[in-house]
């Protein structure tokens, strides 16, 4: 079995412990369908932004695009903390179902974003 087809399968058991454990510890109301749609819409923003830096960055040569991921991870970060602290503040959210709706998202970017630079170096597509 290839690696990415591997981590496609711990990808998705891990999708389904996050799931089982949202239906197991978060009760179906108001706070945690809002805390899980903030989750959900962070995790997609952490996507697109993710996505648009790691192709940028892989068009530069090998330092620029090391240079250009860490930035790029490292904005992300603070404007999602800055996000989840606003949101905190502002909204009535179950805590629980916006972290497990959130990682789910997370995960699925890890695994977008190691396919994306995984490609280049096998030398099987390109960058963008």
């Amino acid at each position: 079995m290839k690696s990415g087809t591997s981590a496609l399968f711990v990808l998705a058991g891990l999708l389904v412990l996050l799931a089982f454990a949202f239906l197991r510890l978060v009760p179906l109301d108001r706070a945690a369908l809002t805390g899980a749609a903030i989750g959900a819409t962070l995790g997609l923003l952490n996507i697109v932004l993710g996505v648009y830096a790691t192709r940028s960055a892989l068009r530069k040569g090998p330092a620029a695009a090391l240079r250009t991921m860490l930035g790029g991870f490292f904005l992300r970060l603070l404007l999602l903390v800055g996000l989840v602290l606003w949101f905190q503040s502002e909204a009535s959210v179950n805590e629980v179902a916006f972290a497990l709706s959130f990682f789910a998202f997370f995960f699925v970017f890890l695994a977008v974003e190691v396919r994306m630079i995984q490609k280049p170096m096998n030398g099987s597509g390109s960058p963008a």
